[in-house]
């Protein structure tokens, strides 16, 4: 197989793209970010994607702000013939054409077994894992064992890629599980049938112990009809005195009721008409009386509180006064003190003379008797400015009286404006009328609250009404009950006749439950037979079942052994090949310092024998990075020939040598050249030491 051309539109960071490619190796130089890896997820997509597919990472490869995805074309040649492959992700489009005969397809199960048939790669998985290095993904094919096994075994058995013994032995193993499962909620096959044969053998062992009882219920339900039917007169005879007697106690009860009702409306009406004739009275009472307001009643207590007050007060300054007065008069009456004052200033005046033309010693006199006057005429200014003061206070007392006076005359007056306005003479008649007349109309509102309770929301004339009809009422009563006084019965009686028809409606009733439970019984006993027969012949149908699913069980395991045997020693052949050929390419890529290799045949992992240790080594232990790259490439290489056969598919290399120092970059191109002549290789890369080595070298533009 050899691609010629790919085309793109919406693909990653190519909104428009399309490359022409030749035999040999192409290689393809462009910067970082140039598209490269994009180039090589188109090619993988163009080959093996569904266009039809939602998956996420496809829709995510569409180029930014397109609202369309994306379409791609591929041209290929394939054993001389050349087909047009067309895939459009956001119709679903899918087609081949070949040319040039015409034909074309546009079923994707044709397109995938043409396109698997010319590449040789059945799948995107074992393409990755061999034909496509993509970059730093050398050693890939650890991920893609067990697809890589079944193509193997494919190659080396003739099969058909659809019928895989993995797959075959995988379904035998669903199988197995589902028929050995054990479980709680979701049972297994076997496990299922286990429990239905044992649910089956308790349900036909019930039904038998069932079917034997039935048959000895026959006596006892013919016994209990029998005496249900006694039981059932017995009770129609009860119940119709029962009823009979009800009535005539309801119609005593609402004899009672009637009159009871007559009573209470009786006593209602009395009462209100009492309570009428109570208001008139009352009311009569207080016409007798002036209907005072409260405020005015309260403001005359409030003025004579006032007057009392000042009265109270103007005697107490008209006492201040008076001892003011006493004391005034007292100080004025002082004759005393002016004699002695006087008598003082003669005799100074006397020693003074004497001494001065007389006798000398008298001066001593003279100043005794100047002192005294000095004395008395201090304190007769004394006496003058303490009776000023009092003169002041006694004024100050006469004003404030007048003031008292006044407030006085205020007050009074009010308080006789007050009286005035009901025509009363004093403060106590206003009282007195205002405090009768306030309990009259507390009385007259007591009673008329009274008067509503009686009426209970309705009006005189209507409980008048009501009393005649009740009278009328209990006047026929008498008539309508004649028939049913002879049962009447006393309120013991007529409890104790209840309790006989409760007991015996008791009695029928489980005859009765009994009676019903024994002909279910005894229908059951008839179905029974059948039933248990049915359930014999479940049980055996049940356990015949199991013993074909454990038998087909131990098949399954054999099949299972078999297989899993068939395909060991298929892939046994297949491991000695492919030894073979990776140990060929590995010794031509290393020079010769490797060139044995040996795989696992379970998990493909492989071992290299190194000349230096004499042994075998895990080349992920004791190799170094490029080295481990080389045998890995030497691996794929091997793979890629053995499973492609002579289909020559199309091989991908994204920059894979970046690991490689230059002798050993320098034998991979060699070994590559060498595979050009049999494989078209694309070999993608940045680097400048690919150069020299190309058939064809394409520039992606930056």
């Amino acid at each position: 197989m050899r691609v010629e051309k790919l085309g793109l539109k919406r693909f990653g960071k190519f909104d428009k793209f399309e490359i022409r490619l030749s035999k040999g190796i192409n290689l393809i130089k462009g910067d970082n970010e140039a598209g490269k890896s994009t180039l090589v997820e188109a090619l993988t997509c163009a080959l093996y994607d569904d266009p039809k597919s939602t998956k996420k990472e496809l829709k995510d490869k569409t180029s930014w702000g397109f609202q369309k995805d994306f379409e791609m074309k591929l041209d290929f040649e394939a054993e001389g013939n050349s087909y047009s492959l067309e895939k459009d992700f956001d119709s679903g489009f899918l087609k081949l054409s070949k040319t040039p005969s015409g034909e074309s397809w546009e079923d994707k199960k044709s397109i995938e077994e043409i396109i698997n048939q010319k590449i040789g790669i059945p799948t995107k998985e074992v393409f990755l894992a061999t034909a496509c290095v993509q970059q730093d993904e050398i050693s890939r094919l650890d991920s893609s064992v067990e697809a890589i096994k079944d193509k193997l075994e494919s190659l080396v058995t003739g099969g058909e890629e659809k019928v895989k013994a993995s797959k075959i032995i995988e379904h035998i193993k669903e199988k197995m599980g589902e028929l050995k499962k054990v479980g709680t909620k979701n049972l297994g096959i076997i496990q299922k049938y286990e429990k239905d044969r044992e649910e089956l053998t308790y349900e036909l062992e019930k039904v038998r112990n069932q079917n034997k009882k039935m048959r000895e219920s026959q006596s006892e339900l013919t016994e209990s009809s029998s005496r249900l039917g006694k039981i059932s007169k017995e009770s129609e005879v009860k119940k119709e005195l029962l009823e009979k007697a009800e009535a005539a106690s309801g119609l005593e009860e609402k004899q009672r009721e009637l009159e009871e009702r007559f009573h209470d409306l009786n006593t209602r009406i009395k009462q209100t008409q009492n309570s009428e004739r109570v208001v008139r009275k009352l009311r009569e009472e207080a016409s007798k009386y002036i209907a005072v307001s409260k405020e005015d009643k309260d403001k005359i207590d409030e003025l004579e509180a006032k007057l009392a007050f000042l009265e109270e007060k103007k005697n107490e300054w008209v006492r201040e006064e008076e001892e003011l007065k006493s004391v005034l008069m007292a100080s004025s009456n002082n004759r005393t003190l002016k004699i002695l004052a006087l008598s003082a200033l003669g005799l100074t005046l006397l020693f003074g003379f004497l001494a001065y033309f007389l006798k000398p010693v008298l001066w001593g006199g003279a100043g005794f008797t100047f002192i005294l006057l000095l004395v008395s005429v201090f304190k007769l200014l004394a006496q003058k400015s303490e009776r000023h003061f009092y003169s002041q206070q006694i004024e100050q007392k006469r004003n404030r009286l007048q003031e008292l006076e006044r407030d006085s005359y205020e007050l009074t007056t009010s308080a006789k404006n007050i009286l005035s306005k009901y025509n009363l003479v004093s403060s106590q008649v206003l009282r007195e009328n205002y405090d009768h007349y306030r309990d009259i109309e507390r009385e007259i509102k007591n009673e008329l609250s009274r008067y509503e309770g009686w009426l209970g929301g309705r009006n005189a004339r209507d409980l008048e009404s009501e009393l005649k009809d009740v009278t009328r009422e209990l006047a026929l009563w008498d008539e309508k009950t004649r028939d049913l006084k002879p049962f009447i019965l006393k309120r013991e009686e007529l409890i104790q006749l209840q309790n006989e028809v409760r007991e015996i409606e008791e009695k029928k009733k489980n005859l009765e439950i009994k009676t019903i439970a024994l002909k279910k019984e005894l229908e059951m006993a008839e179905c029974g037979a059948e039933l248990e027969a049915s359930l014999e012949e479940r049980l055996d149908y049940t356990h015949k079942s199991l013993m074909e699913l454990q038998k087909g069980l131990e098949i399954y395991e054999i099949i299972q052994g078999t297989l899993e045997e068939a395909r060991r020693k298929v892939i046994d052949t297949c491991v000695g090949t492919l030894e073979e050929e990776t140990s060929k390419l590995l010794q031509e890529m290393t020079a010769g310092k490797y060139s044995q290799v040996r795989f696992d045949k379970e998990s493909f992992r492989f071992e290299v024998f190194s000349d230096k240790l004499k042994d075998w080594v895990d080349p992920q232990k004791f190799l170094s990075r490029g080295t481990l790259d080389q045998i890995y490439l030497a691996c794929r290489l091997a793979l890629l020939n053995l499973i492609s056969e002579d289909k020559n598919p199309v091989v991908i290399m994204d920059d894979p040598f970046v690991t490689f120092d230059k002798h050993r970059r320098k034998n991979a191109l060699k070994l590559l050249k060498s595979l050009s002549k049999k494989y078209q290789i694309l070999l993608l890369t940045c680097h400048d030491f690919y150069d020299g080595y190309e058939d064809q070298l394409i520039e992606l533009p930056a």
